[in-house]
């Protein structure tokens, strides 16, 4: 498991469902470093982006796409979750001053 975020990486750690057996926690900025390189080739079943996306350059995705892609076993399934054009969570977004960088752009 990882995030842009080095708080939440260790938030998780922190959990009592934590197993590290099972899953390795690290930070990694999809648009700069290597998944693969943290992972191993071909290492990951799952990929699951949570409001990733919105924060990343559109010009950025297809080498964070690739990046995913590479680190990712044959049929292993990419998800995302990510604002839709008006729907609330992109509204709520929205209002706080500082959150929003630009026009669908967070």
């Amino acid at each position: 498991a990882c995030d842009f975020s080095e708080n939440a990486v260790e938030y998780m750690k922190r959990s009592e469902a934590f197993d590290s057996d099972r899953c390795v926690g690290f930070v990694c900025d999809l648009t700069a470093d290597s998944l693969s390189a943290v992972c191993g080739a071909a290492a990951m079943d799952a990929c699951l982006l949570i409001f990733v996306l919105s924060a990343i350059s559109p010009d950025l995705f297809p080498h964070v796409l690739q990046n995913i892609a590479a680190a990712l076993r044959p049929g292993g399934k990419c998800m995302f979750r990510d604002y839709g054009l008006f729907d609330m969570a992109q509204l709520k977004m929205a209002e706080p001053k500082g959150h929003k960088i630009s026009d669908n752009f967070y």
